[in-house]
Protein backbone atom coordinates (compact mmCIF):
# COMPACT_ATOMS: atom_id res chain seq x y z
CA UNK A 1 0.00 0.00 0.00
CA UNK A 2 2.60 2.35 0.91
CA UNK A 3 4.44 1.06 -2.74
CA UNK A 4 1.36 2.80 -4.27
CA UNK A 5 0.69 5.62 -2.10
CA UNK A 6 4.84 6.50 -3.19
CA UNK A 7 3.75 5.88 -6.99
CA UNK A 8 0.47 8.32 -7.01
CA UNK A 9 2.84 10.88 -5.02
CA UNK A 10 5.68 10.55 -7.71
CA UNK A 11 3.38 12.30 -10.44
CA UNK A 12 1.98 15.35 -7.86
CA UNK A 13 5.37 16.18 -6.95
CA UNK A 14 6.96 16.37 -10.43
CA UNK A 15 4.10 18.05 -11.22
CA UNK A 16 5.10 20.92 -8.58
CA UNK A 17 8.79 20.64 -9.79
CA UNK A 18 7.27 22.00 -13.62
CA UNK A 19 5.43 24.65 -11.91
CA UNK A 20 8.00 25.67 -9.77
CA UNK A 21 10.44 25.67 -12.78
CA UNK A 22 7.82 27.80 -15.13
CA UNK A 23 7.59 30.28 -11.98
CA UNK A 24 11.10 31.10 -11.96
CA UNK A 25 11.42 31.12 -15.79
CA UNK A 26 8.71 33.68 -15.53
CA UNK A 27 10.26 35.97 -12.95
CA UNK A 28 13.27 35.63 -14.64
CA UNK A 29 11.77 36.95 -17.73
CA UNK A 30 9.81 39.77 -15.82
CA UNK A 31 13.21 41.09 -14.62
CA UNK A 32 15.59 40.19 -17.31
CA UNK A 33 13.17 41.09 -20.09
CA UNK A 34 12.93 44.96 -19.62
CA UNK A 35 16.72 44.89 -19.01
CA UNK A 36 17.67 42.78 -22.04
CA UNK A 37 15.25 45.36 -24.30
CA UNK A 38 16.87 48.18 -22.84
CA UNK A 39 20.66 47.29 -23.44
CA UNK A 40 19.63 45.49 -27.07
CA UNK A 41 17.17 48.74 -28.42
CA UNK A 42 18.53 50.34 -31.21
CA UNK A 43 15.29 51.60 -32.82
CA UNK A 44 12.26 53.80 -31.26
CA UNK A 45 10.00 50.25 -31.45
CA UNK A 46 12.95 48.63 -28.81
CA UNK A 47 12.58 51.38 -27.04
CA UNK A 48 9.21 52.02 -26.98
CA UNK A 49 8.62 48.22 -25.36
CA UNK A 50 11.10 48.50 -22.81
CA UNK A 51 9.14 51.62 -21.58
CA UNK A 52 6.07 49.54 -21.66
CA UNK A 53 7.43 46.87 -19.53
CA UNK A 54 9.20 49.36 -16.89
CA UNK A 55 5.63 50.87 -16.88
CA UNK A 56 3.83 48.08 -15.88
CA UNK A 57 6.64 47.07 -13.78
CA UNK A 58 6.28 51.16 -12.21
CA UNK A 59 9.55 51.46 -12.69
CA UNK A 60 9.09 55.09 -13.70
CA UNK A 61 12.19 56.63 -13.94
CA UNK A 62 13.27 53.86 -16.11
CA UNK A 63 10.06 53.86 -18.00
CA UNK A 64 10.56 57.47 -19.11
CA UNK A 65 13.80 56.94 -20.13
CA UNK A 66 13.01 55.00 -22.58
CA UNK A 67 10.25 56.55 -24.05
CA UNK A 68 12.73 59.84 -24.58
CA UNK A 69 14.78 57.71 -26.25
CA UNK A 70 12.58 56.71 -28.39
CA UNK A 71 10.65 60.41 -29.14
CA UNK A 72 14.54 61.01 -30.12
CA UNK A 73 14.57 58.14 -32.47
CA UNK A 74 11.15 58.77 -33.84
CA UNK A 75 9.08 61.40 -32.89
CA UNK A 76 6.59 60.43 -34.84
CA UNK A 77 6.06 56.91 -33.38
CA UNK A 78 2.43 56.07 -32.35
CA UNK A 79 1.01 56.69 -28.87
CA UNK A 80 5.09 57.58 -27.77
CA UNK A 81 4.33 61.01 -26.27
CA UNK A 82 0.68 59.37 -24.76
CA UNK A 83 2.72 57.11 -22.98
CA UNK A 84 5.68 59.10 -21.99
CA UNK A 85 2.92 61.55 -20.42
CA UNK A 86 1.53 58.90 -18.66
CA UNK A 87 4.45 58.16 -16.91
CA UNK A 88 5.28 61.89 -15.93
CA UNK A 89 1.62 62.29 -14.53
CA UNK A 90 2.52 59.34 -12.61
CA UNK A 91 5.69 60.93 -11.17
CA UNK A 92 3.41 63.96 -10.59
CA UNK A 93 5.59 66.37 -13.22
CA UNK A 94 1.79 67.59 -14.52
CA UNK A 95 2.94 70.29 -16.34
CA UNK A 96 5.34 68.20 -18.55
CA UNK A 97 2.72 65.14 -19.14
CA UNK A 98 0.55 68.10 -20.34
CA UNK A 99 3.02 68.76 -23.21
CA UNK A 100 3.84 65.07 -24.35
CA UNK A 101 -0.06 64.72 -23.98
CA UNK A 102 -0.46 67.56 -26.34
CA UNK A 103 2.25 66.73 -29.17
CA UNK A 104 0.57 63.41 -29.21
CA UNK A 105 -2.43 65.38 -30.56
CA UNK A 106 -0.07 66.27 -33.94
CA UNK A 107 0.84 62.58 -34.27
CA UNK A 108 -2.52 60.98 -33.82
CA UNK A 109 -3.77 61.53 -37.28
CA UNK A 110 -1.01 59.62 -38.70
CA UNK A 111 -2.08 56.64 -36.88
CA UNK A 112 -5.74 56.59 -35.83
CA UNK A 113 -8.80 59.25 -35.99
CA UNK A 114 -10.97 57.67 -33.96
CA UNK A 115 -12.77 60.04 -31.74
CA UNK A 116 -12.11 57.52 -28.43
CA UNK A 117 -8.51 58.02 -28.64
CA UNK A 118 -8.62 61.67 -29.35
CA UNK A 119 -11.51 61.94 -26.02
CA UNK A 120 -9.20 59.57 -23.85
CA UNK A 121 -5.80 62.10 -24.56
CA UNK A 122 -7.88 65.32 -24.02
CA UNK A 123 -9.37 63.12 -20.91
CA UNK A 124 -5.45 63.02 -19.77
CA UNK A 125 -4.76 66.65 -20.74
CA UNK A 126 -7.86 67.76 -18.20
CA UNK A 127 -6.38 65.52 -15.58
CA UNK A 128 -2.96 66.51 -15.56
CA UNK A 129 -4.18 70.20 -15.27
CA UNK A 130 -6.57 68.86 -12.30
CA UNK A 131 -3.68 67.44 -10.45
CA UNK A 132 -1.57 70.37 -11.34
CA UNK A 133 -4.56 72.73 -9.88
CA UNK A 134 -4.99 70.62 -6.89
CA UNK A 135 -0.49 70.70 -6.29
CA UNK A 136 -0.94 74.67 -6.21
CA UNK A 137 -3.66 75.15 -4.27
CA UNK A 138 -1.99 72.98 -1.83
CA UNK A 139 0.78 75.64 -1.85
CA UNK A 140 -1.53 78.27 -1.33
CA UNK A 141 -1.55 79.34 -5.10
CA UNK A 142 -4.99 80.24 -5.60
CA UNK A 143 -4.68 81.95 -9.13
CA UNK A 144 -3.00 79.51 -10.49
CA UNK A 145 -4.57 76.69 -9.39
CA UNK A 146 -8.02 78.20 -10.81
CA UNK A 147 -6.24 78.56 -14.07
CA UNK A 148 -5.47 74.88 -14.36
CA UNK A 149 -9.02 74.41 -13.20
CA UNK A 150 -10.24 75.98 -16.32
CA UNK A 151 -7.87 74.40 -18.23
CA UNK A 152 -9.00 70.88 -17.24
CA UNK A 153 -12.60 72.17 -17.71
CA UNK A 154 -11.79 72.92 -21.03
CA UNK A 155 -10.30 69.98 -21.97
CA UNK A 156 -12.51 67.68 -20.19
CA UNK A 157 -15.50 69.70 -22.39
CA UNK A 158 -13.29 69.15 -25.63
CA UNK A 159 -13.59 65.48 -24.82
CA UNK A 160 -17.12 64.96 -24.25
CA UNK A 161 -17.55 66.56 -27.65
CA UNK A 162 -15.63 64.01 -29.53
CA UNK A 163 -17.81 61.60 -27.31
CA UNK A 164 -20.67 62.42 -25.29
CA UNK A 165 -20.46 59.12 -23.33
CA UNK A 166 -17.22 59.41 -22.22
CA UNK A 167 -17.25 58.18 -18.72
CA UNK A 168 -13.22 59.09 -18.36
CA UNK A 169 -14.65 62.77 -18.86
CA UNK A 170 -17.15 62.70 -16.56
CA UNK A 171 -15.09 61.29 -13.66
CA UNK A 172 -12.77 64.26 -13.95
CA UNK A 173 -16.14 66.74 -14.97
CA UNK A 174 -17.17 65.51 -11.08
CA UNK A 175 -14.27 66.26 -10.01
CA UNK A 176 -13.80 69.77 -10.76
CA UNK A 177 -17.22 70.27 -9.98
CA UNK A 178 -16.88 69.27 -6.62
CA UNK A 179 -13.27 71.02 -5.70
CA UNK A 180 -14.94 74.34 -7.24
CA UNK A 181 -17.85 73.48 -4.47
CA UNK A 182 -20.79 72.54 -6.73
CA UNK A 183 -21.68 69.58 -5.17
CA UNK A 184 -25.49 68.85 -6.56
CA UNK A 185 -23.21 69.22 -10.48
CA UNK A 186 -20.81 66.82 -9.06
CA UNK A 187 -23.40 64.19 -7.58
CA UNK A 188 -25.12 64.43 -10.96
CA UNK A 189 -21.58 63.73 -13.01
CA UNK A 190 -21.09 60.48 -10.64
CA UNK A 191 -24.93 60.16 -11.26
CA UNK A 192 -24.30 59.78 -14.88
CA UNK A 193 -21.49 57.28 -14.61
CA UNK A 194 -23.23 54.70 -12.24
CA UNK A 195 -25.95 55.35 -15.19
CA UNK A 196 -23.79 54.33 -18.34
CA UNK A 197 -21.71 51.84 -16.82
CA UNK A 198 -22.30 48.44 -16.31
CA UNK A 199 -18.09 48.04 -15.35
CA UNK A 200 -17.44 47.06 -11.87
CA UNK A 201 -14.25 48.96 -11.62
CA UNK A 202 -15.92 52.25 -12.81
CA UNK A 203 -18.96 51.38 -10.38
CA UNK A 204 -16.65 51.20 -7.65
CA UNK A 205 -15.03 54.34 -8.56
CA UNK A 206 -18.39 56.23 -8.89
CA UNK A 207 -19.62 54.97 -5.64
CA UNK A 208 -16.49 55.82 -4.14
CA UNK A 209 -16.94 59.24 -5.10
CA UNK A 210 -20.16 59.62 -4.38
CA UNK A 211 -19.01 59.15 -0.76
CA UNK A 212 -16.52 61.69 -1.03
CA UNK A 213 -19.08 64.40 -1.61
CA UNK A 214 -21.18 63.44 0.57
CA UNK A 215 -18.81 63.25 3.11
CA UNK A 216 -17.80 66.59 2.65
CA UNK A 217 -21.16 67.70 2.99
CA UNK A 218 -21.21 66.74 6.06
CA UNK A 219 -23.80 63.86 5.80
CA UNK A 220 -21.61 60.80 6.93
CA UNK A 221 -24.67 58.45 6.74
CA UNK A 222 -24.83 58.89 2.95
CA UNK A 223 -21.33 59.29 2.77
CA UNK A 224 -20.13 55.52 4.56
CA UNK A 225 -23.69 54.16 2.71
CA UNK A 226 -22.10 54.68 -0.72
CA UNK A 227 -18.86 53.52 0.36
CA UNK A 228 -19.80 50.79 1.93
CA UNK A 229 -21.17 50.12 -1.60
CA UNK A 230 -18.08 50.56 -3.12
CA UNK A 231 -16.87 48.04 -0.90
CA UNK A 232 -19.79 45.99 -1.89
CA UNK A 233 -18.44 45.19 -5.23
CA UNK A 234 -14.56 44.98 -4.36
CA UNK A 235 -13.77 44.08 -1.24
CA UNK A 236 -10.12 45.04 -1.75
CA UNK A 237 -10.70 48.92 -2.33
CA UNK A 238 -8.33 50.39 0.04
CA UNK A 239 -9.15 54.27 -0.98
CA UNK A 240 -13.01 53.50 0.26
CA UNK A 241 -11.55 52.22 3.34
CA UNK A 242 -9.37 54.94 4.34
CA UNK A 243 -12.66 57.42 3.61
CA UNK A 244 -14.99 55.90 5.99
CA UNK A 245 -11.79 56.14 8.71
CA UNK A 246 -11.75 59.37 7.84
CA UNK A 247 -15.05 60.09 8.18
CA UNK A 248 -14.53 57.75 12.04
CA UNK A 249 -12.24 59.86 13.06
CA UNK A 250 -14.08 62.93 12.46
CA UNK A 251 -16.96 61.16 14.89
CA UNK A 252 -14.39 60.06 17.36
CA UNK A 253 -14.38 56.60 16.70
CA UNK A 254 -10.82 55.98 16.53
CA UNK A 255 -10.82 52.27 17.18
CA UNK A 256 -13.22 51.98 14.15
CA UNK A 257 -10.74 54.23 12.05
CA UNK A 258 -7.98 52.39 13.47
CA UNK A 259 -9.40 49.28 12.22
CA UNK A 260 -10.67 50.21 8.59
CA UNK A 261 -6.97 52.10 8.48
CA UNK A 262 -5.13 48.63 9.05
CA UNK A 263 -7.19 46.97 7.26
CA UNK A 264 -6.20 49.13 4.09
CA UNK A 265 -2.80 48.99 4.58
CA UNK A 266 -3.19 45.21 4.81
CA UNK A 267 -4.49 45.20 1.70
CA UNK A 268 -2.47 47.91 0.24
CA UNK A 269 0.61 47.79 1.84
CA UNK A 270 1.84 51.29 -0.10
CA UNK A 271 -0.72 53.47 1.24
CA UNK A 272 1.16 56.22 2.09
CA UNK A 273 -2.52 58.32 3.25
CA UNK A 274 -3.03 55.68 5.74
CA UNK A 275 -0.30 54.74 6.93
CA UNK A 276 0.31 58.66 7.99
CA UNK A 277 -2.94 58.82 9.21
CA UNK A 278 -2.92 55.33 11.40
CA UNK A 279 0.44 57.24 12.56
CA UNK A 280 -0.89 60.13 13.63
CA UNK A 281 -3.90 58.56 15.68
CA UNK A 282 -1.40 56.04 17.30
CA UNK A 283 -0.18 59.34 18.57
CA UNK A 284 -3.75 60.52 20.05
CA UNK A 285 -3.88 56.90 21.86
CA UNK A 286 -0.86 57.40 23.05
CA UNK A 287 0.88 54.67 20.98
CA UNK A 288 3.93 56.38 20.50
CA UNK A 289 5.77 52.93 19.73
CA UNK A 290 3.27 52.38 16.91
CA UNK A 291 3.26 55.77 15.69
CA UNK A 292 7.01 56.15 15.32
CA UNK A 293 6.69 52.63 13.18
CA UNK A 294 4.31 53.93 11.10
CA UNK A 295 5.65 57.40 10.68
CA UNK A 296 8.92 55.84 9.61
CA UNK A 297 7.14 53.51 6.76
CA UNK A 298 5.56 56.24 6.01
CA UNK A 299 8.76 57.79 5.74
CA UNK A 300 10.52 55.02 3.39
CA UNK A 301 7.07 54.59 1.02
CA UNK A 302 7.40 58.57 0.43
CA UNK A 303 11.21 58.69 -0.64
CA UNK A 304 10.80 55.42 -2.58
CA UNK A 305 7.84 57.28 -4.69
CA UNK A 306 9.44 60.40 -6.84
CA UNK A 307 5.88 62.43 -6.67
CA UNK A 308 5.66 66.17 -5.42
CA UNK A 309 2.17 65.04 -4.11
CA UNK A 310 3.55 63.50 -1.39
CA UNK A 311 6.06 65.90 -0.50
CA UNK A 312 3.63 67.48 2.66
CA UNK A 313 3.36 64.26 3.72
CA UNK A 314 6.70 63.49 3.94
CA UNK A 315 7.39 66.71 5.38
CA UNK A 316 4.96 66.34 8.19
CA UNK A 317 5.93 62.72 8.90
CA UNK A 318 9.42 64.19 9.50
CA UNK A 319 8.34 66.70 11.48
CA UNK A 320 6.27 64.30 13.86
CA UNK A 321 8.33 61.70 13.91
CA UNK A 322 10.75 64.71 15.34
CA UNK A 323 8.56 65.41 18.12
CA UNK A 324 8.21 61.75 19.20
CA UNK A 325 12.08 61.40 19.37
CA UNK A 326 12.71 64.61 21.20
CA UNK A 327 10.44 64.72 23.75
CA UNK A 328 8.76 60.23 24.24
CA UNK A 329 12.11 59.48 23.58
CA UNK A 330 14.59 61.53 24.78
CA UNK A 331 17.03 61.98 21.83
CA UNK A 332 17.30 65.64 20.61
CA UNK A 333 19.51 65.13 18.32
CA UNK A 334 17.54 62.84 16.43
CA UNK A 335 14.58 64.77 16.95
CA UNK A 336 16.25 68.04 15.85
CA UNK A 337 17.58 66.36 12.92
CA UNK A 338 14.28 64.89 11.60
CA UNK A 339 12.68 68.87 12.18
CA UNK A 340 15.50 70.31 9.99
CA UNK A 341 14.86 67.11 7.11
CA UNK A 342 10.95 68.64 7.68
CA UNK A 343 12.13 71.89 6.78
CA UNK A 344 14.53 71.24 4.17
CA UNK A 345 11.93 68.81 2.30
CA UNK A 346 9.35 71.65 2.73
CA UNK A 347 9.99 75.26 3.69
CA UNK A 348 6.37 76.32 4.40
CA UNK A 349 6.40 73.53 7.72
CA UNK A 350 6.32 75.93 9.81
CA UNK A 351 5.62 73.84 12.80
CA UNK A 352 8.90 72.48 12.05
CA UNK A 353 10.66 75.35 12.31
CA UNK A 354 8.69 76.80 15.27
CA UNK A 355 10.02 72.88 16.87
CA UNK A 356 13.68 74.08 16.05
CA UNK A 357 13.34 77.65 17.21
CA UNK A 358 11.42 76.94 20.32
CA UNK A 359 13.96 74.65 21.60
CA UNK A 360 16.79 76.75 21.09
CA UNK A 361 15.35 79.04 23.19
CA UNK A 362 13.93 76.77 26.10
CA UNK A 363 16.67 74.01 25.86
CA UNK A 364 14.38 71.86 25.40
CA UNK A 365 11.89 72.17 28.35
CA UNK A 366 8.80 72.73 27.03
CA UNK A 367 6.22 70.01 25.08
CA UNK A 368 4.78 70.09 21.70
CA UNK A 369 1.99 68.79 20.52
CA UNK A 370 1.48 66.58 17.47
Amino acid sequence: MDKQLEEKKEPQKINRQIRLLVIIILVCLVIIGPMTLWRQSNTAKGYFMAGELFYRMKWYDMAEEAYHKAVELDTGYPKVHYKRGLVLHEMGFYGDAINEYKRELDVVPVYTDTNDNLALIYANIGEAYYMNGASLASSGDETGSITMYNEALIACNKALSLNASFLPAYSLLGKLHHTSGMLDEAVKDYSKILELSNDEGVLVEGYYRLGIIYASRGDNKMAIRHLKKALEINTYFPPALYEIGKIYQKEEALDSAINVWRKAVHYEPDFIEAHYELANIYVRQGWYKDAQREYLVTIRLCEKVNNKRITPLLSGAYANLGTLYYYENGEKDKGINCWKKAVEIDSSNERAKENIKKVSKSNGTEREKI
